[in-house]
């Protein structure tokens, strides 16, 4: 499915694409050099960030390494 970026205007593809709803992870993914591809808030009620999939596979072990439970 494709979708339109409420921040670019630019056509994205869904499948290449990860959706998170956690701020934090959000937060960090940006911090480190993702690209925000898109923001719009779910029918839930919360925002949902949108980054590339390749982002978020180079990622997403270093997320993974600074919140882990002691």
């Amino acid at each position: 499915m494709k979708s339109i970026s409420n921040l670019t205007g630019k056509v994205y593809e869904d499948e290449d694409h990860v959706f998170f709803r956690n701020p934090l992870q959000s937060a960090f993914y940006y911090y480190h050099g993702a690209e925000l591809v898109d923001l719009f808030v779910g029918k839930d009620l919360k925002w949902v960030w949108t980054f590339k999939k390749s982002d978020h596979n180079k990622l997403k072990l270093i997320w993974k390494e600074n919140n882990k439970e002691d």
